[in-house]
């Protein structure tokens, strides 16, 4: 079943086919280039992603063939290890809000990572229109958060292409924009997005995070055994924030 040509014009209409058209499996992995850039780097690694749904998330990022760091995420903790300072984490998803000013946790990344909206445009607080392209839901009565959320579906596909979340402190702003891009419509059913971006603006800096899933492999006969390895070197030290 292919998603219908006829604009719907109910928010319930187009969440029901956003949700049926979604990735649905409860394991998947892909390898990915990785590009980094804020102010001060610019980094583009080898990644390889693996997913047990709703329970964990294991990154492996690779320079010229060599594991440069790892990341493991559960519901409840964040872990990782970098090797070029020799330092590593383990704690809760404050890390984020501490470091950039946003608040993520493991259901958004996930969610993120497999084209899916990161926010839960279910919540009555947001109301929805419609453009030439898109389906527009937008949170309203938010002005005591001092946030304002956006999520455009694409009308073609019931995908989110363009989610917007926006803090505004008192003497700052903080803004998380996510794009997510679908080019190969042979690939995962046409579930899962061929490219994510994702764009970070702290108070004094922005940092953009490019991921390019490789659409040339298919992991479907190894994910029924994938396993998800992390073990923090001897010797590194231990970041707090």
């Amino acid at each position: 079943i292919s998603p219908s040509k006829v604009t719907l014009r109910s928010k319930s209409a187009v969440l029901d086919s956003m949700y049926a058209y979604s990735y649905s499996d409860s394991l998947w992995s892909a390898s990915a280039d990785f590009t980094y850039k804020d102010s001060q780097d610019n980094i583009t690694l080898g990644l390889e992603v693996r997913i047990d749904r709703n329970k964990k998330i294991w990154m492996s990022f690779r320079y010229f063939g060599l594991v440069a760091a790892k990341v493991l995420l559960t519901p409840s903790k964040l872990s990782f290890y970098e090797k070029r300072n020799q330092r590593y984490y383990s704690g809760d998803y404050s890390f984020f809000q501490k470091k950039w000013g946003v608040h993520l946790n493991y259901q958004k990344i996930e969610r993120f990572l497999l084209g899916q909206n990161v926010e839960d445009v279910r919540d009555p607080s947001f109301r929805m229109h419609i453009d030439s392209l898109s389906y527009v839901l937008r949170s309203v009565q938010e002005a005591r958060l001092r946030r304002t959320r956006v999520v455009t579906v694409s009308k073609r596909s019931y995908k989110p292409s363009f989610q917007s979340i926006t803090y505004k402190g008192r003497d700052s702003q903080f803004s998380l924009d996510l794009t997510q891009i679908y080019g190969n419509t042979n690939w995962e059913k046409n579930k899962i997005p061929t490219e994510l971006h994702l764009s970070i603006r702290p108070q004094k800096d922005q940092i953009s995070i490019h991921i390019v899933y490789d659409t040339s492999s298919d992991y479907v006969d190894r994910r029924s055994a994938l396993r998800f390895p992390y073990k923090v070197p001897a010797g590194y030290t231990r970041m707090h924030m």
